[in-house]
């Protein structure tokens, strides 16, 4: 019988399970058995963050130790995968590890060989698979050695013999490795019924899928999305936040293919029925790795019964995983009138798009849920997000916007003041003001209240990548992604963070999925990866694609790409021309500071050093200092010997390291 070889490929490295193995090229690297358990978890559970308690659960499984065990692994793996930068296995400060590398997996069947009369000799090795490690058992009769798989004969599901000619007689031998199999193979039997389940660590509550009514689509969203805030108080559950699955909202999806694509343990799915004033809620709790259903119910509301309901189906999932939900979120929870939580779940199913449609009638349905419930303290911290976005996105000459949503915000902090989702709006608009430090404390603020926030990791993300703390922005975009591995726009994130690293092939793939999250931002930032690498008829092509797909060019990005190329071409007129256009349609909005910078790179090319440190000037003032982009990148080597500026780069460079040391 065939025999699976599984196999992970990192770094040069291989980490074999088969053989229960690292090896680095054809040489065998030796880790202590849990040091290999360690990264074996890792490595299993790549990009995701891993906290220390569930390393050690799942290494030193029902026995005590202290963290020193953990630390002193990862000091063993760190040595041997030479990590002394952390680049590989990234510590999260009070959160735990990432294994960042990147992974690729084989998963082949090891050939078997058939033995045959004519053997005159034997040589048994029995392999008992143990959590990837092998144990030999030698016979007295032969000599043991370390066989590859490709050289073993025989499967024996939870072992394996090997058997190779030798002058011990082959059927005395064979017969011995026999009755040591049976008595591993019924030892194992035991064991294996005694051993727990899997743990489930995290989960997905699909939006509930209504059977009858049109309209309760929309509140199949609202459903999950209160399951979903109430279950993440659930101690020791990664939950998938509400952006993560508000796409199957309005689609057939099997549970099991979502629960793959989010890359969870287990999947919430539910449907609904109306009845009158009552819904009859079908849920079922489904375990990825297998599709079995680890529970169900059916519970029995009224419609108008507000957070009440979603207690009881939190409860019902909190105790199928036998977890406790926490007291604080418990005793705190406010009731919230019913037509003001309908309006909320309504608005929160628009407030997700990227369309000032969609955008307009998210504001309209949080305005009406404050309206009716004044002291709905989740509902305005949503609200000053959507006027944020208005005002950032959509209508920026009109000042109102930014103005309702810092009043918002400041409503949601005194009927709240540990509500996470208004310090990330409150974070946001400090960022948006140039308060860098101030804003990421509050981000911060918002990660302690609930580490499971994608939002609050993004914010400071973002803040890290425009400040140039590039590392510090790489470990928060692999939590966002491992909180929520569909967020587009922490995909976004990492290809421009590739990007101001100069790494340009990596930015082009990282950002190959990722047009969704803002086309003109997109195809600016493809466009300039490409232009970076030589390719500028492809980046002149995505330029214009660009423009197409978004005529209104917000911000001026794709105008300031045109000015570029046409200053690489040596068209200075043209050039000039564009970066005039592009200043008079960007020079409103938030991110105007990347034009800035692609308008400073066209004068460099230019040679006209002056014009270029002015906007060099402008772009670091505007809210993108980002001094690993301005030291490594080539457009700017008409500018390198200028002593103008040199003194422009040792005070950036100053703030940058202070940045590095205080935030």
């Amino acid at each position: 019988m065939d025999r699976l070889h599984q196999q992970y490929f990192f770094e040069g490295f291989t980490l074999d399970l088969t053989l229960g193995c690292l090896l680095h090229g054809e040489n065998e690297v030796k880790l202590r058995p849990k040091s290999f358990a360690v990264l074996k978890y890792l490595v299993e559970n790549n990009e995701r963050l891993i906290s220390k308690d569930q390393l050690i659960q799942e290494v030193w499984v029902d026995t005590a130790v202290t963290d020193d065990s953990l630390v002193k692994c990862l000091k063993d793996i760190r040595r041997v995968l030479h990590d002394d930068a952390q680049q590989i296995i990234k510590t999260v400060p009070r959160r735990g590890y990432i294994f960042a590398a990147k992974v690729s997996e084989n998963v082949a069947a090891a050939p078997v060989t058939t033995l045959t009369e004519e053997t005159s000799g034997v040589q048994v090795i029995i392999e008992e698979e143990t959590n990837g490690h092998g144990r030999l058992a030698d016979l007295p009769t032969a000599k043991t050695i370390a066989l590859l798989p490709e050289r073993r004969v025989a499967g024996f599901g939870l072992f394996t013999i090997a058997i190779k000619r030798h002058p011990a007689a082959y059927a005395t031998v064979l017969i011995a490795a026999l009755v040591i199999a049976g008595g591993l193979l019924y030892r194992n039997l035991r064991s294996a019924g005694s051993k727990r389940e899997p743990d489930i660590r995290s989960l997905a509550v699909l939006p509930f899928r209504s059977l009858d009514k049109k309209e309760d689509e929309l509140l199949g969203l609202g459903l999950a999305d209160t399951i979903i805030t109430r279950v993440n108080q659930i101690s020791g559950l990664t939950v998938r936040q509400s952006t993560a699955v508000r796409k199957y909202a309005d689609q057939e999806v099997n549970p099991l293919d979502a629960g793959k694509e989010l890359a969870v343990d287990s999947v919430l799915a539910g449907t609904m029925q109306s009845n009158n004033e009552q819904l009859r809620l079908n849920l079922t709790l489904i375990r990825t790795q297998d599709g079995v259903p680890l529970w169900s119910d059916t519970v029995l509301v009224d419609r108008s019964a507000g957070f009440r309901m979603q207690d009881e189906v939190a409860e019902r999932v909190a105790n199928s995983l036998r977890l406790k939900l926490r007291q604080r979120e418990r005793d705190t929870q406010r009731p919230v009138k019913p037509e003001a939580q309908l309006s909320y779940w309504y608005a929160k199913f628009y407030s997700g798009k990227q369309t000032n449609s969609d955008n307009q009638a998210a504001i309209d349905r949080f305005e009406h849920a404050v309206a009716v419930d004044p002291d709905f303290a989740a509902a305005w911290a949503a609200l000053a997000r959507v006027y944020g976005e208005r005002a950032v996105n959509w209508h920026p000459q009109e000042k109102e916007w930014a103005a309702k949503s810092f009043a918002a915000m400041n409503k949601a902090l005194s009927l709240d003041p540990d509500l996470p989702e208004a310090h990330v709006a409150r974070g946001t608009m400090l960022w948006r003001s140039l308060a860098n430090e101030a804003a990421i404390q509050e981000f911060r603020r918002a990660v302690d209240s609930d580490p499971n926030s994608d939002a609050a990791h993004h914010g400071l993300a973002n803040v890290y990548n425009h400040i140039g703390l590039l590392d510090k922005a790489q470990v928060e975009l692999h939590i966002v992604l491992a909180i929520n591995p569909t967020n587009t726009s922490a995909r976004f994130r990492r290809g421009a963070n590739l990007e101001y690293q100069c790494k340009h092939e990596e930015a082009l793939a990282a950002l190959a999925d990722s047009r969704q999250f803002n086309p003109g931002l997109w195809s600016y930032q493809i466009a300039w990866a490409l232009f970076q690498l030589g390719r500028r008829d492809e980046a002149a092509a995505r330029v214009a694609q660009g423009l197409e797909d978004v005529p209104a060019d917000d911000a001026g990005v794709l105008t300031s790409m045109e000015a570029l190329l046409a200053a690489a071409a040596g068209d200075q007129r043209k050039a000039e021309k564009k970066i005039k256009k592009s200043i008079e349609i960007g020079k409103d909005f938030q991110h105007f500071h990347h034009a800035e910078y692609a308008i400073a790179s066209a004068y460099a090319l230019l040679n006209k050093p002056g014009r270029a440190l002015e906007w060099l000037q402008k772009t670091a003032d505007d809210g993108f200092p980002c001094y690993p982009l301005f030291e490594c990148d080539s457009n700017l080597k008409n500018l390198r010997q200028d002593p103008r500026f040199l003194a422009f780069m040792s005070r950036l460079k100053q703030q940058w390291e202070r940045y590095q040391a205080t935030l």
